[in-house]
């Protein structure tokens, strides 16, 4: 009873063309009845967490398929419809910078904003590809999307076959490409990304999503649309500073802490067969007062991915809570979790404790990043100070002047991602869409004089 698309079956051909053939040939033979389970877990990557065996709620969808066959005449309860829907508060989809549509004056909002109560209805004529677009404000390398269809009686009004596409420049290129799929009411769907190597993935600014028919209605309903994966670059992090990590099993071959902090997604750590606990320790050079730590899942074996921990940085000689978190999950492999910090303390060690994995007694993680909070510039018009400095993805505009000065911010390509009017006298809040990296802002008062400070994010 095969279901999923196993990493060690090369690909969906295989299992389709040549496995499940030889079962129904044996079934045949045997006068067997067959129970197809393939079908129904098909683009369910989120019930099999290995991609082949069940988690607790594909156990009950399972259990659910068999039973209705093996008995027919009983009174078999159907699935709850929340059993189909899985939506991560940690895609890339919310954090675009743009977003455009072929639909006339439409709010993207609702489709990417993690909850599936909310979606977008627009009117629909099959074959006329509407889409959605997204550009982030950095590449990401995306391993995993998934949609959630509407929850309308009317099924016809679910999408049936699209195209993920990625933007490089002006040109589109296509990522990947469904066709015929059918979705139950507020299902939804993980579309995985390539396995074979981290080298692989695709690796764009900007996404799209075009939508090529549906059911045949005159609308089309999707409840959310999110993109997960690895953003770019790793090497901005604090683990770059020549600091010592160390493991509570001091692995010291193969596949050790080492690995965590490498910046390379495509190598990792593993502790195997050590239970459901392990620490790991970073011990920088010099004390650095950090923002917001990131964690990375590896290539397979999503069993091994850590699902609890805490997070803690030693001051001279006390240890102090950093964060703490429980029942995080990574939504496709290399996908990457983010935290902020928000202490004003600088710390010489960090100590990340996992306290609980996803199943089994083995732990695995890519990469574990800890990101510097950064010290502000001040920039001086005429006397007047203004004080630039970042904080939480976020940049600020703190002004002792008595007037609205205009604002400009450009990456480190020299595009300007950000322009507009900054409040006086205030902790003024561009936006919180940045991503790490170098900005030069320019700032100009209202008699046009001009100055531009960097900022590090």
């Amino acid at each position: 009873l095969p279901m999923g698309r196993p990493t060690w079956i090369n690909n969906q051909k295989n299992l389709v063309g040549e496995v499940i053939p030889l079962i129904k040939e044996a079934a045949l033979a045997t006068g067997t009845t067959v129970i197809d389970l393939q079908t129904p877990f098909e683009e369910k990557s989120y019930l099999t967490p290995d991609l082949a065996h069940p988690d607790e709620k594909g156990a009950m969808f399972m259990a659910n398929i068999i039973a209705k066959v093996v008995c027919p005449e009983c009174n078999i309860p159907e699935v709850p419809e929340n059993l189909f829907i899985h939506l991560s508060s940690f895609d890339h989809t919310d954090k675009s910078v743009i977003n455009s549509s072929s639909v006339t004056d439409l709010d993207m909002t609702s489709l990417i904003d993690n909850l599936a109560q909310t979606g977008i209805s627009v009117p629909f004529t099959s074959g006329s590809e509407t889409w959605f677009a997204i550009e982030l404000e950095d590449f990401l390398k995306m391993s995993a999307y998934s949609i959630t269809s509407g929850n309308s009686a009317n099924e016809k009004n679910n999408p049936k076959s699209w195209i993920l596409q990625g933007g490089a420049g002006t040109r589109w290129q296509t990522i990947d490409e469904q066709k015929d799929i059918v979705f139950m009411p507020n299902e939804t769907k993980v579309f995985l990304g390539f396995y074979s190597a981290y080298t692989s993935l695709s690796n764009f600014k900007k996404y799209r999503l075009l939508i090529k028919d549906n059911n045949g209605g005159d609308k089309l309903e999707i409840k959310e649309w999110q993109v997960f994966g690895c953003p770019q670059p790793l090497g901005a992090d604090i683990t770059g500073n020549s600091g010592i990590i160390t493991d509570q099993y001091n692995i010291t071959t193969g596949n050790n802490a080492q690995m965590l902090i490498d910046q390379k997604a495509d190598t990792k750590y593993v502790a195997p067969d050590k239970g459901s606990s392990y620490w790991i320790n970073y011990a920088s050079p010099t004390p650095v007062q950090i923002s917001k730590y990131c964690l990375t899942s590896a290539n397979d074996a999503p069993g091994r991915d850590p699902v609890s921990w805490k997070l803690e940085g030693k001051s001279e000689t006390r240890w102090e809570t950093l964060d703490i978190q429980s029942n995080q999950e990574f939504v496709g492999r290399f996908s990457t979790l983010e935290y902020p910090i928000n202490k004003d303390r600088s710390y010489t060690e960090f100590k990340l404790t996992i306290t609980n994995i996803k199943t089994g007694n083995s732990f695995q993680l890519a990469e574990w990043q800890l990101f510097e909070k950064k010290a502000s510039s001040i920039a001086s018009i005429n006397n007047t100070g203004y004080n630039v400095y970042a904080q939480n993805n976020a940049i600020y505009i703190n002004s002792n002047a008595g007037e609205t000065i205009k604002y400009e911010v450009f990456n480190s390509q020299g595009i300007c991602v950000s322009s507009g009017d900054a409040r006086p006298n205030s902790d003024y809040k561009i936006t919180e869409k940045y991503t790490n990296g170098v900005y030069l802002v320019s700032l100009t008062s209202s008699s046009g004089s001009k100055v531009v400070v960097k900022v590090i994010v």
